[in-house]
Formats: structure tokens, C-alpha cells, sequence
């Protein structure tokens, strides 16, 4: 069996594990020169040919759009958070202020009730007098 060519440059994987234990030689590959898996060596070209600086630079990128989208759900929690106190305070005051309307709708018609009994009671009084075009009021300025 000879050298297989390589399909796709991705495919070097299924390249490398070769079911009957044969070898294969890299180096005739320009993208894969010097790149030997089992022993652990790195490849002899720089890092820039690899693109592993762009993949550095996406991979913090990344880790930061991940931290920023991390910290607005944070916040957002936390403001519903708030936004569930403060709407248990509300229904807490709506309820202190129902309870106020009865209390100030009981005393309102007591308050009616009195007046309206006051005023049959002046009423009353009123038409027991006789006051038959009479001044009252000349009298007692004479007596003095």
C-alpha cells in the first residue's frame, strides 16, 4: 500500500489512523510538514501560517461577547428581582389603602347619619318656637 492522498486538508485524522499500523509521510504535504502526532512534535513553519493567532484572537472575542452577554443576564435578574419587590410593595400598599377606603367609607356615612340627625333635631327645634315676627334679638339688647 502506498501514500494515500489527503481528500480534504480536515481530514487528517482518518489519514493518520491507519488500520493495519502502516505509516504515512507528512512531509510531502506543505500544510502538514514536520507535524508528527505520535512523537508530539510541532510543526517547523510559524504560528501564522496555522491562523492560530486569528483563532487566539476569536477565542478571547468569544470569552468576552460570553462575559458581556454573562454580565447582561446578570443584570437583567437582578432588575426583575427588583421589579417583583417592588410590585409586592405596591400590592402591599393597595391593600393598606383598601383597607383605609372602607374605614374612611364607614366613618363618611356615620358622619352623614349624624348630620342628617342634627339637622331633623335643629329642625324640630326650629318649628316649636313661635316666632310670630318677633325679635328675639331686640329683647335682649333692651333688657341690658
Amino acid at each position: 500500500m502506498g501514500v494515500r492522498p489527503l481528500s480534504n486538508y480536515g481530514d487528517i485524522d482518518s489519514y493518520l489512523s491507519n488500520p493495519f499500523g502502516q505509516g504515512y509521510n507528512l512531509d510531502s504535504y506543505p500544510r502538514f510538514r514536520g507535524l508528527d502526532r505520535a512523537s508530539g512534535n510541532t510543526p517547523d513553519f510559524p504560528e501564522s501560517e496555522l491562523g492560530h493567532d486569528g483563532k487566539a484572537a476569536m477565542l478571547y472575542v468569544l470569552i468576552c461577547l460570553c462575559l458581556s452577554l454573562a454580565g447582561v443576564a446578570g443584570l437583567q435578574f437582578f432588575y426583575m428581582v427588583y421589579l417583583e419587590r417592588v410590585d409586592s410593595e405596591h400590592k402591599k400598599r393597595i391593600v393598606v389603602l383598601e383597607r383605609r377606603i372602607r374605614n374612611l367609607t364607614t366613618r363618611l356615612k356615620e358622619s352623614e347619619k349624624t348630620i342628617a340627625e342634627r339637622n331633623e333635631l335643629i329642625e324640630a327645634i326650629y318649628d316649636d318656637l313661635d316666632l310670630e315676627d318677633e325679635e328675639l334679638w331686640a329683647d335682649v339688647i333692651e333688657e341690658r
